[in-house]
């Protein structure tokens, strides 16, 4: 039996968009961080807005091709049909969003949260009031109700992606951020930017070239598997170093006084690094390294490496991912 072009175009994209969910799901099985979470929660919607956006309407135009006496009618609940994905769009960029402000190590307030749903909501409402009322469809054909709800799916996602990245760039040099944490996030940020520039690119491509459509409903679907590539590549180099967060120590620190340069020798300690190994990743002075960790010592009240990690360690169990 020959497979029909919809049917393994349909195979190729929930294969690319299910290995986007996995791969995320190894990544964040096995270094537990926050931001990994949120972004496999980001696929996670993405991926059901895709299979909504391009093959649930698919399926409904299917459907309602045995209505052809009431074209008007089906025509306007085709166009109703992607008008639905809108509440997936909003879920998952706001988990793109939090992914982003999480890398830099930045929590998502509960009044932004607050801020962000109430306006989707009002605007989810009123696209539904212009809607029934056909302000927007009264008087137009298929082709330009279909463009209408592109370009608004594009509008927002650009609007809250380029918003998300932007809380990369502005917090990347925080305090809370050494040198290894900045430059997965600097990594992460430009190389999202780009797939948005190429994601975007390819779509507008098959304005003028429809021929090409079929790229770009692949491409949406397996855009961030370079993303994830770099994260499983980066990781896997550093995983000694990023497997613990001691950021839920800020108590401790600020207890002790411990200096910005001080928690990144606690943090490569913790994490079984000799001075040797801690000297040339900060690119100081073995002796230097051995000064830090004698004030460390004295500002804590350790004798030992052994004893320095114990005192952290109780916090960093508490942590919840």
């Amino acid at each position: 039996m020959i497979i029909g072009m919809p049917t393994l175009l349909f195979l190729l994209t929930t294969i690319c968009g299910a290995a986007t969910v996995y791969f995320s799901f190894i990544l964040f099985h096995k270094y537990k961080q926050p931001f990994l979470l949120s972004y496999l929660l980001y696929l996670v919607f993405i991926f059901i807005f895709n299979i909504y956006s391009f093959w649930g309407q698919y399926f409904w135009e299917s459907v309602l091709q045995f209505e052809t006496n009431v074209n008007f009618r089906v025509n306007l609940w085709k166009m109703f049909i992607p008008f639905l994905s809108l509440p997936l769009l909003m879920l998952s960029s706001f988990m793109y969003i939090k992914t982003c402000r999480e890398i830099v190590k930045k929590k998502t307030s509960l009044r932004f949260t607050l801020f962000y749903f109430i306006v989707q909501f009002f605007c989810f409402i009123i696209l539904g009031i212009l809607f029934n009322k056909q302000k927007v469809f009264s008087g137009i054909v298929e082709f330009e109700a279909g463009a209408f709800f592109f370009w608004l799916f594009i509008g927002f996602d650009m609007f809250w992606g380029l918003f998300a990245v932007y809380q990369i760039f502005r917090y990347r040099k925080s305090e809370l951020m050494n040198e290894r944490h900045y430059r997965l996030a600097t990594g992460f940020a430009w190389l999202n930017l780009f797939v948005y520039c190429t994601f975007y690119l390819v779509f507008c491509i098959t304005l003028f070239f429809p021929e090409f459509e079929l790229v770009a409903i692949v491409f949406s679907f397996a855009a961030d598997l370079p993303v994830l590539l770099f994260l499983f590549v980066f990781l896997g180099r550093n995983s000694l170093f990023y497997n613990v967060d001691l950021e839920n120590n800020q108590r401790e620190f600020e207890k002790f006084h411990i200096s910005k340069r001080e928690r990144e020798i606690i943090e490569f300690i913790y994490n079984g690094k000799k001075n040797k190994e801690i000297s040339s990743e900060l690119n100081i002075s073995l002796q230097t390294v051995k000064d830090h960790i004698y004030n460390i010592f004295q500002k804590t009240g350790v004798k030992n490496r052994v004893q320095l990690t114990n005192l952290f360690r109780d916090e960093q169990e508490k942590s919840v991912f």
